[in-house]
């Protein structure tokens, strides 16, 4: 939802209403604090000397992932461009050491040794221009993305198991969760490939929105990770190297 360049890739009646279902998501605390951890693990596994000193999210909502991203790095300032006015609200009273801009993100201004990505690309109209413009401002991408386009969300996948795709689980401008896209580990590489330098990457599946489901422990160590991704989906995390 997030319009890295217009207001046309913001839905803001859509987002307002998301947004406030969101707050109230007693579990939605735990699953950011999970893909900050996952984030930040994988900046200092690579870059171990690094300390930088700015870190911005684009589209970081009330700044969880950014608050704890931006302590385990030890980065002095951070910067958050939220378009939502509830996420932007909520987050100033939570995170008073974030610096937040109810805008959107731009192709031109401050640089950051740092930004965040997560769960943001799947929203927008274009995405090629949101990677390039969030390449030039920054030293290092770090960008978490959902891998939704697997055989158990298709229409396929649906028929199997004897029902129809709902309509709001097609990808698109009324899809439930705002996502106009779907991606595989590889097709989602590939994207960021054209605008970023790519450092590493690691997928994991869905087990832990499970609750760490014995099913997908055992479908794991069974056909192994990829297949299991390919059936279920899962999500991504990358580092890259931006052109700062």
């Amino acid at each position: 939802m997030i319009g890295g360049q217009s207001a046309r890739d913001f839905n803001s009646q859509f987002y307002g209403a998301w947004a406030e279902k969101q707050l109230q998501d007693p579990f939605r605390e735990i699953v950011l604090q999970w893909k900050a951890t996952h984030l930040a693990s994988l900046f200092k596994r690579h870059l171990p000397h690094e300390r930088p000193g700015t870190i911005c999210e684009i589209g970081g909502a009330e700044g969880t992932v950014l608050f704890v991203v931006g302590g385990l790095l030890g980065a002095r300032d951070q910067f958050n461009y939220e378009p939502s006015r509830e996420f932007c609200e909520t987050g100033r009273v939570k995170y008073p050491g974030i610096h937040f801009l109810n805008s959107v993100f731009r192709a031109n201004g401050d640089r950051y040794d740092v930004v965040i990505l997560s769960d943001i690309l799947e929203h927008v109209e274009d995405e090629d221009t949101l990677l390039a413009d969030a390449g030039a401002r920054c030293r290092f991408a770090l960008i978490k993305m959902p891998i939704e386009r697997s055989l158990s969300l298709s229409s396929l996948g649906y028929l199997l198991r004897g029902k129809s795709k709902p309509p709001e689980m097609i990808f698109g401008p009324t899809h439930y969760n705002g996502h106009l896209r779907g991606y595989t580990v590889r097709s989602a590489l590939s994207i960021i490939r054209r605008r970023l330098e790519v450092i590493d990457w690691y997928a994991i599946d869905h087990s832990f929105y499970y609750r760490g489901s014995a099913r997908f422990a055992l479908s794991r160590s069974w056909i192994g990770l990829s297949p299991l991704m390919r059936i279920f989906g899962g999500s991504l995390f990358i580092l890259a190297r931006g052109k700062c």
